[in-house]
């Protein structure tokens, strides 16, 4: 995710800048953005119920597909909360250093991501 989201950065210089340089109260919607845009992992198991059940009030019948969060996501969002910024920071020059076009990305395997991020700066 953080490569995928420091190459969208990379493409939208004004939202960079932001990131880079702005309240850091901006760089939390930023990341869900990033996250909303960037969907990491496209596939994976359907979760359902295997049994009827009632959860916080909602009634969930043997089927049902339900939500599943990864336990990862509180510390996936504070790492890029913290990244980016420092990241845009440190190399403020910082850019792709080949054609976008030419970006290889991991779309066949669980995790979507590129295969390698040449940069300069």
């Amino acid at each position: 995710m953080l490569s995928l989201g420091t190459l969208t950065l990379l493409r939208h210089p004004d939202q960079a800048a932001q990131v880079r340089d702005g309240d850091p109260a901006t760089v939390a919607p930023a990341v869900e953005e990033l996250l909303r845009l960037l969907t990491v992992v496209h596939t994976g198991r359907r979760r359902v119920a295997r049994e009827d059940v009632e959860l916080a009030g909602v009634r969930i019948r043997a089927g049902e597909g339900v939500i599943h969060q990864c336990l990862g996501q509180p510390l996936a969002r504070l790492e890029m909360r913290i990244a980016y910024p420092a990241l845009l920071r440190r190399f403020p020059g910082l850019a792709v250093a080949s054609p976008i076009e030419e970006t290889a990305f991991r779309d066949e395997r669980v995790v979507h991501g590129v295969e390698a991020l040449p940069v300069t700066w």
